[in-house]
């Protein structure tokens, strides 16, 4: 379902709630805090339609936040040599006078310590589709997702928020790690 400004989204799924912010149409980035601020509304809302509809007592098991970042042509990065800017990567190689690194796709996954969750993160090589007699605009997609157990005890919306916050700072300190400095000083990114 999607709100009237077409910029937020709920899924209710078999053993799913979801908020997203949708990006299409260039809209303003909100903030975590608001955002979470909607998701803890939204989800006592329906956590208490649910609990009086069903009478059942809804039990949250797990957390999940995702930032997917598209990443143009033309800012950090020209060319697939230039992918360095992600630590992990490096540039796309090309071997002299044979071939010329042209794409790449990969995933890496990491552990939250002490197993408080998981951190996944892809990268992926896109281009968008273009007017005719024109090159598409290239970009890479990066998506980091963070998710977790919550505390099966733990039934209350606090429990949840606190894994989202997890997840959260999570993802904002592994993004400026995975950059490289330049990167950070491009986005302005600080204490990188």
């Amino acid at each position: 379902m999607k709100n009237r400004d077409g910029d937020r989204m709920i899924q209710v799924q078999n053993g799913r709630f979801h908020v997203n912010w949708l990006g299409a149409g260039g809209g303003a980035y909100p903030r975590y805090e608001s955002v979470r601020s909607e998701f803890a509304d939204l989800w006592t809302r329906f956590f208490q339609f649910v609990s009086a509809r069903c009478s059942i007592k809804l039990r949250p098991n797990q957390w999940e936040v995702t930032y997917v970042n598209h990443i143009p042509k033309g800012t950090v990065w020209t060319s697939p040599v230039d992918w360095s800017f992600f630590r992990p990567l490096g540039g796309v190689p090309n071997i002299e006078g044979i071939v010329e690194g042209e794409s790449f796709d990969g995933e890496w996954h990491f552990v939250i310590p002490p197993q408080r969750g998981r951190l996944h993160v892809a990268w992926q090589h896109g281009r968008e589709e273009a007017e005719e007699h024109e090159s598409p605009n290239e970009f890479i997609r990066l998506t980091l997702t963070a998710r977790g157990p919550t505390d099966p005890q733990d039934d209350s919306t606090a429990a949840v928020l606190s894994g989202l916050d997890l997840g959260r700072e999570t993802i904002v300190r592994s993004f400026r790690a995975l950059m490289s400095d330049a990167a950070n000083q491009y986005w302005g990114i600080k204490n990188a």
